[in-house]
């Protein structure tokens, strides 16, 4: 299997696309010169994160680490807030399924930059369980990974992880509770043989990463060799 690429794919398609439909910035709308790059104004006050600590995905200064414990081998681009919590609630919640293209390249930009060594043999998603996915249409994180994969040449595969009972919606919970909440929700899927493989896992937000965590153990748990994960944007507390 091919692995772990240093360029981006898909810019000659993003140029045939210009020429039917002009490109417009992801999170305000206005016309705009590229469609892998917010426009101006948008970047200026939604500006990528710079350096971050891996273990949480969050601005050195910002680091929660030693507060919560995590290790998850983090890579996010933006902090979640402004044009960009817009953006990404419209994918989620309004059908803006545009946007998970742009977002993806994002994703997968930012895992290279971090992780330049990285070489990952499978792209997993965060599960959704069936009735939730039934009722959204998609599930946002799976659309992403599909993406993110291809970008990066390596395999989705879309059973890896399996949702396995309801949880209740993590944003009303403490910081306790969440984990508690997302505790035995997920297992890997039947058949799935993760012995020794790297597995790049992808989500949309990272709030206190307790799904992510809960996720990663899971993986590990059940022979991944390394878990590497990757999210649009991260919780940054002001």
């Amino acid at each position: 299997m091919e692995k772990t690429k240093n360029r981006r794919r898909g810019d000659g398609w993003f140029t045939a696309l210009s020429m039917i439909w002009p490109a417009r910035c992801p999170t305000c709308g206005t016309i705009t010169q590229s469609r892998t790059k917010l426009c101006p104004n948008c970047a200026e006050e939604n500006e990528e994160i710079g350096e971050a600590c891996i273990g949480c995905g969050l601005p050195k200064e910002k680091c929660t680490c030693l507060k919560v414990m995590l290790d998850l081998n983090l890579a996010a681009v933006y902090p979640y807030r402004g044009g960009v919590r817009q953006a990404i609630h419209a994918m989620k919640f309004r059908e803006r399924t545009d946007l998970f293209d742009f977002f993806s390249i994002k994703m997968a930009d930012r895992f290279r930059a971090v992780f330049a060594e990285a070489k990952v043999d499978l792209v997993a998603a965060v599960p959704m369980t069936r009735r939730d996915r039934s009722q959204r249409g998609y599930n946002q994180s799976a659309e992403l990974a599909k993406r993110v994969a291809w970008q990066i040449g390596a395999k989705y595969e879309k059973r890896t992880l399996e949702k396995i009972r309801e949880t209740a919606t993590q944003h009303t919970l403490s910081e306790k509770q969440r984990r508690k909440n997302v505790k035995g929700a997920f297992r890997v899927g039947s058949g799935v043989d993760l012995r020794g493989k790297t597995v790049l896992l992808c989500d949309d937000v990272k709030t206190t990463g307790a799904t992510l965590n809960e996720c990663r153990n899971v993986l590990l748990k059940n022979g991944a060799e390394e878990v590497w994960c990757v999210t649009i944007a991260v919780t940054v507390k002001e």
